[in-house]
């Protein structure tokens, strides 16, 4: 069975991160936009 916890960047901790791998849990965060991110995402969007 394949599991995966999706959350929102409050979630985004490292301890969270390395348990779900420990477990074989994957995971997905959703990030807010900022202006970091969007530059280095802009040649995908």
């Amino acid at each position: 069975m394949r599991i995966l916890l999706r959350a929102d960047s409050g979630f985004a901790r490292e301890s969270l991160m390395a348990w779900c791998e420990a477990n074989r849990v994957d995971y997905l965060f959703g990030l807010a936009r900022n202006k970091r991110l969007t530059a280095e995402i802009d040649a995908e969007l």
